[in-house]
């Protein structure tokens, strides 16, 4: 926490990549060598605990100041409640992300888990990239948030940074969507391949991901958890219903479908908390935020068809690896054209808050 609130969240992002990589190796060799589960599992654990060692070793040596230091009933009360939230939406939140392949396996078949489990994999890959390009402007958003009370510009940074999340989700999901199933053929090859629906379903589950985990950034910037739990427990349980019902129908498909919903009351819900309580707004500036919301969809999925319709017309060559680069470097491509002209839009309209952005000054 101390290198997050001092922007220096890179430090403690250093350690945990150099423990995870540290601790693969060793769950390598252990697989390989003893074939002990458990201990696998153990030197997951250790991994945790040993990067938090090390974070907090780090912390104490760079502000001894706040080492030992006694906090008054009042905050060790408020600290309490607020880690009580955030351990019960953790919980929920571990439900939602486990409900598919429990789903999967036990109302179609395991073989259909393993196959899954390889567009999963892909997507929670794309999901993690998106969180490391975009978690080194958490602490910059809880700075603004914590030294400016002006309204109108929380709302003018929210939307600033729901339109940079909008533009990260197109570099990203457009050509997941298009290549996944190619990614598929040269991974494992062309009889592990799922419906072309299954890849825009987990596109669109992406997408919502990343567009409105610019709520929960907010939520968590503003200490709104006891209010956010509930929307995870809520969504948690959808999940599993609507998995449940759409999946005796539907498939696999039913699945994705029940994720996508509760992932969609994920934004309503998170979005809520925001205008409502975290900034008091008019129901009428919650109202906006969905039409620009709906504008930007609408400008997603017309990317979409155009970089499709552009790479099934376009002249490809007979190695099917060049032809997964030729796909994606023309994605690419069609993708920085639109984001050069919504960067054009956005610094003309939120000139006046990056301005405000760029002088905060950084705590040392």
């Amino acid at each position: 926490m101390c290198s997050f609130h001092s922007q220096k969240i890179y430090i403690s992002k250093f350690i945990d990549t150099i423990c995870l990589l540290f601790t693969n190796l060793l769950q390598i060799i252990v697989i390989i060598c003893w074939k002990n589960y458990l201990l696998f599992l153990v030197l997951k654990i250790i991994q945790v605990y040993g990067a938090n060692i090390w974070t907090s070793w780090i912390c104490n040596n760079m502000y001894p100041d706040f080492s030992g230091k006694k906090l008054n009933r009042v905050v060790l009360k408020d600290l309490f409640n607020d880690v009580k939230n955030i351990f019960v939406g953790k919980i929920a939140s571990y439900v939602y992300i486990s409900t598919d392949n429990l789903v999967i396996s036990i109302m179609l078949n395991t073989v259909l888990v393993g196959v899954y489990g390889n567009y999963n994999v892909i997507s929670t890959s794309i999901r993690y990239m998106a969180n490391a390009m975009l978690t080194p402007l958490a602490p910059f958003l809880g700075n603004f948030l914590a030294r400016e009370e002006n309204i109108k510009k929380r709302k003018q940074l929210f939307l600033l940074y729901s339109d940079i999340r909008f533009m990260v989700a197109l570099v990203l999901v457009i050509p997941t969507i298009i290549l996944m199933n190619d990614a598929i053929i040269l991974w494992v090859g062309k009889s592990y391949l799922l419906s072309e629906m299954i890849v825009f379903l987990l596109g669109i589950d992406l997408y919502i991901h990343i567009v409105h985990s610019v709520s929960v950034d907010y939520i968590n910037g503003l200490g709104l958890f006891q209010y956010d739990k509930y929307i995870e427990i809520t969504a948690a349980v959808l999940n599993i219903v609507f998995s449940i019902l759409l999946t005796a129908k539907f498939g696999v498909e039913g699945v994705l479908f029940g994720t996508v919903i509760s992932q969609c009351f994920f934004w309503m819900g998170r979005s809520i908390i925001v205008y409502m309580i975290g900034m008091k707004s008019r129901y009428m500036d919650y109202l906006m935020y969905w039409v620009k919301n709906t504008a930007q969809m609408v400008l997603f999925i017309t990317t979409l068809g155009c970089c499709g319709k552009v790479v099934n017309n376009m002249k490809l060559s007979t190695a099917f690896f060049v032809q997964f680069l030729q796909k994606g470097i023309t994605c690419v491509g069609i993708i920085f054209l639109v984001i050069i002209a919504i960067a054009v839009f956005i610094y003309g309209q939120y000139k006046e808050v990056i301005g405000e952005i760029i002088k905060l000054p950084r705590t040392k």
